[in-house]
């Protein structure tokens, strides 16, 4: 369906129209030339130019996209969009898809395809009037459409052995390393995140906050934070990369991360890529409830708030955890009187293989001691940013990342009366 006539696409990506106008002409974007103010593009089209301005700015040329497009619509000729694969048929017979209703009439087998905020699909048919009305009965509809990119398609090493079509001779087949890269479309949030951060680099990199828009663009590097370090030799940005869903980057990815980088920054300040580090946290406390409300619901409730807020999305590398931000989040969960925290501490073995090592760790974080040892509740966990390794000098430490790792046995909270 055509929603966006060429002066809003326009405005979308702040774009001029005539490079809309000549990118269609060149069959670079689909999309239907027409007048300016007239609705010319649906939403699959906004994501094919998303996509085009997202290699752009990452430094790919413009003549080597064009090639790939063209590539990808000889080998599949079937294909009108390199990025959609859906064929619907109904009793048997394939029907059409079609961008509007107009002009359909009531017989003519056609639908739209349309999505959802949450990015999912929807197949729409017509009404009797504007395209036909499917008959009922079980197993009438059928669809084909190609799945598994993403997230989903991240998949471990060995685990690919079915073919779809198997060649004469041909025993069997597997993935002999783990699938990466790729990334989920964006959901409605993340794109109002990420939209405005083309329009500050502008395909350059400046200052440190060039770096993290630049390299987020694609949607494969989910969170990112750019730190000047001293590297043993001088001052070095170094960037710390974290995949959706807390992916980590192979070498080879890294390298290929710094290679578009490379295009669109200044070679004279060294750059610097890794992983994020996980740093593990546990939480144990009492939780009071209000007269009235289910003290197992309102506890469990309490405790998914807790993982909720410790959650891959809701925390930034180098962010710190204080104690009375569980003490907020748990607060503002209805039903709740009062919380005691019991322990509120990072788990020892996160922070290192040996014991000297995790003693190291803790002293250097400055952990609050007691009488007994350490202090059950600590005040503040530190969590840093990438810098200069105290016991290896020359190297650089990314930056790390408060999780749970355990959410059975690191988030245990439990009813608990009120004292007279």
């Amino acid at each position: 369906m055509a929603d966006y006539s060429l002066a809003d696409v326009a405005r979308i990506f702040d774009l001029s129209p005539a490079r809309l106008r000549y990118w269609q002409r060149t069959e670079l974007i689909p999309g239907s030339p027409g007048d300016a103010n007239q609705p010319a593009f649906g939403f699959r089209d906004l994501v094919c130019i998303r996509t085009v301005m997202a290699l752009l700015e990452r430094g790919v040329p413009i003549r080597r996209i064009r090639r790939s497009v063209a590539r990808i619509r000889e080998r599949l000729p079937e294909i009108e969009r390199p990025l959609d694969s859906l064929r619907v048929w109904v009793d048997g017979v394939e029907w059409s898809e079609v961008d509007t209703f107009y002009g359909a009439g009531p017989t003519d087998g056609v639908y739209e395809l349309r999505h959802d905020d949450e990015g999912d699909a929807w197949i729409q048919f017509g009404d009797g009037m504007h395209g036909a009305i499917p008959p009922t009965g079980a197993g009438s509809v059928a669809a084909h459409y190609r799945y598994g990119s993403g997230l989903a398609g991240r998949v471990p090493r060995g685990s690919l052995t079915t073919l779809l079509r198997k060649p004469p001779g041909l025993g069997s087949a597997t993935n002999p390393q783990a699938a990466e890269g790729g990334a989920d479309p964006e959901t409605l949030e993340t794109s109002r995140l990420n939209a405005p951060r083309g329009v500050r680099t502008f395909g350059r990199i400046v200052s440190l906050q060039d770096f993290e828009d630049q390299v987020t663009l694609s949607g494969e590097v989910a969170k990112a934070l750019a730190t000047p370090v001293w590297d043993g030799r001088d001052v070095a940005i170094h960037l710390t990369v974290a995949g959706q869903a807390g992916a980590t980057f192979t070498d080879e990815a890294l390298r290929e991360l710094g290679n578009n980088l490379a295009t669109v920054r200044d070679p004279n300040h060294r750059l610097r890529l890794g992983n994020y580090r996980d740093i593990h946290v546990q939480l144990r406390a009492g939780v009071g409830v209000e007269p009235g409300y289910d003290p197992d619901e309102v506890v469990e409730s309490a405790r998914q708030a807790v993982i909720a807020a410790l959650s891959f999305d809701a925390v930034s590398l180098g962010q710190s955890v204080a104690a009375s931000d569980m003490y907020r989040v748990i607060q503002d969960v209805p039903g709740v009187r009062f919380v005691d925290i019991d322990w509120f501490m990072y788990k020892l073995g996160s922070l290192g293989t040996s014991f000297w090592s995790v003693l190291f760790e803790l002293w250097r974080r400055r952990v609050t001691l007691n009488a007994a040892g350490l202090a059950p509740v600590q005040d503040r966990l530190r969590i840093f940013m990438a810098h200069p390794d105290p016991a290896h000098p020359g190297q650089v430490l990314p930056a790390e990342l408060a999780a749970i790792d355990n959410p059975d046995e690191d988030v245990i909270l439990e009813p608990r009366a009120l004292v007279p």
